[in-house]
């Protein structure tokens, strides 16, 4: 199993996890340590860390304007 998909689970499971009582929280650790090959300990650390919700931010390509001013663009241009 890639890294890609056990972060995918890992973000299903999670917030199952973070809801459950004890007992079921058991089970689902053991479920997902036989899943993703993890140590428990490690497991549990993974899945009690808030999760992060990244935001993509709109790529600007190509260089930065040096001038912005239109007068000052306007000036150098002559």
């Amino acid at each position: 199993m890639n890294y890609q998909a056990k972060e995918e689970y890992r973000r299903l499971i999670q917030p199952r996890f973070q809801r459950a009582k004890k007992p079921i929280k058991k089970r689902i650790l053991d479920e997902f340590c036989a899943v993703c090959g993890y140590h428990r300990k490690y497991a549990i650390a993974l899945l009690k860390k808030p999760v992060r919700i990244k935001k993509q931010l709109p790529k600007k390509r190509g260089a930065k304007p040096r001038y912005q001013d239109e007068v000052l663009v306007k000036a150098l241009m002559y």
